[in-house]
């Protein structure tokens, strides 16, 4: 049952988890990996010199969210073995 769980965890933990899984089903919808969230996956293509993809990144960082954030995903992503550090 999830109610249990739900009402044990910290809600900003919750939040954040929720959040991050929103961001990694639209990262999937949007053509990326479905296990890699939207700013790591934007910062990635940054890296990789994909076109458009300095928009995209300069949209989340400008998105109510602090400057350096798809970077200080993509790091995160790296951190926990998720994405290949070579590009």
């Amino acid at each position: 049952m999830v109610l249990p769980f739900i009402l044990a965890c910290n809600r900003a933990t919750y939040a954040e988890e929720t959040g991050s899984g929103a961001s990694c089903l639209l990262n999937a919808l949007t053509g990326g990996p479905r296990t890699v969230t939207f700013s790591a996956w934007s910062w990635q293509l940054v890296l990789r010199g994909k076109r458009g993809a300095e928009f995209r990144r300069w949209a989340v960082d400008g998105f109510g969210l602090r400057d350096g954030h798809c970077a200080a995903a993509w790091r995160s992503h790296i951190a926990r073995g998720l994405l290949p550090e070579r590009i």
